[in-house]
């Protein structure tokens, strides 16, 4: 990984797989939900970080270009909430960013690009 790291990665990939299983617990677990369940949260976990390297790793030249900009009153709140956003995009469609994202990037890495 370049421009992330996999334990802050895993750490932001928790809180998704839990709410679900908060609300799911408290409706009542059948056996096969439960394997569902237990499958979503692996796979949720294991290609979050993926999804989040590729969103870094596609908004690079975004982020050197407005790297030393100041940032502060209403734009501060309004960068802070589209962050906000973008971490809730990222963890919804986690599974299929991360499959996109493991695809780009070892195909980055094996051209050199």
């Amino acid at each position: 990984m370049r421009y992330t790291v996999l334990v802050s990665s895993v750490v932001l990939a928790l809180p998704l797989p839990i709410l679900v299983g908060i609300v799911n617990f408290s409706a009542g677990w059948r056996p096969e939900a439960l394997i569902w369940f237990v499958l979503y949260a692996i796979a949720h976990v294991l290609l979050y970080p993926l999804a989040r390297e590729l969103y870094f790793c596609l908004t690079e030249p975004i982020r050197r270009g407005v790297g030393e900009m100041y940032i502060g009153g209403l734009l501060l709140v309004i960068v802070f909430i589209f962050r906000l956003w973008i971490y809730l995009i990222i963890s919804a469609f986690a599974i299929p960013l991360g499959l996109i994202g493991f695809a780009y990037l070892g195909l980055r890495t094996r051209h050199g690009w």
